[in-house]
């Protein structure tokens, strides 16, 4: 099985109180990829002090370390040295653009036991996902999964077709398998500088006395710096 399970401790800081530092543990998923290393959101990395990784749902408690994170296409890549670790574990097979949307399920370690749970495509949406400024495209999709939004697989007939990266009511967001390839691609390739975002507010000019007043010509709208 390519589903592992972590347990971060990260250190909780109080920013009306710096010198109030607190320990906090967070639980999540991933998935082995290729060249024997786990996938997963990067919820939950931030100020790390520990990281740990478990197979099979049970058992044994490997020391992991992040060896890249982008909090703002919200991915990691975590990599484990003990060789035992790797012992029947085989990288995940991700899904082309056109398997996204039939058959899919949401699968997770849940007590030691594999738990599935049928999910069903609603629409892709382009937007500032959660935790980050950088618009991307995520999926979203409903499941009656509960406390989902940890990592979770979602999978087609076998495939990996994202991770499901946050549950609000029984809505899934979910980072879609042709986001994540293309990602790690540019990743291997030793050439990505992360995702670009415009970190401005803005809103559209409909009044049309501060058109006039900046002498905007055409349809109405503009951006103000």
């Amino acid at each position: 099985m390519s589903i592992v399970t972590f347990d971060i401790t990260r250190n909780n800081y109080n920013f009306r109180i710096p010198w109030d530092k607190r320990a906090q543990t967070a639980a999540k998923l991933g998935t082995v990829i290729e060249g024997n290393e786990i996938l997963t959101t990067a919820q939950g990395l931030a100020n790390r002090t520990l990281v740990r990784l478990q197979k099979g749902g049970r058992g044994k408690w490997y020391n992991g370390s992040v060896e890249w994170v982008d909090y703002q296409a919200n991915l990691a890549v975590v990599g484990v040295s003990d060789p035992a670790f790797w012992a029947g574990l085989a990288p995940v097979r991700f899904a082309q653009a056109n398997e996204l949307k039939r058959n899919l399920q949401i699968v997770r370690w849940r007590g030691g036991n594999i738990e599935r749970r049928a999910a069903e495509f609603s629409r892709f949406s382009v937007a500032d996902a959660n935790f980050n400024q950088a618009p991307r495209i995520e999926m979203k999709t409903s499941s009656e999964m509960e406390g989902a939004g940890r990592g979770e697989l979602m999978v087609s007939g076998g495939r990996v077709v994202g991770l499901v990266a946050s549950k609000s009511g029984s809505t899934c967001s979910v980072i879609p398998t042709p986001f994540i390839m293309s990602i790690l691609e540019k990743r291997a390739s030793g050439d990505y500088r992360g995702l670009g975002f415009f970190d401005f507010i803005w809103q559209p000019a409909s009044n049309p006395a501060t058109t006039k007043y900046f002498e905007f010509s055409g349809q109405a709208g503009g951006v103000l710096l």
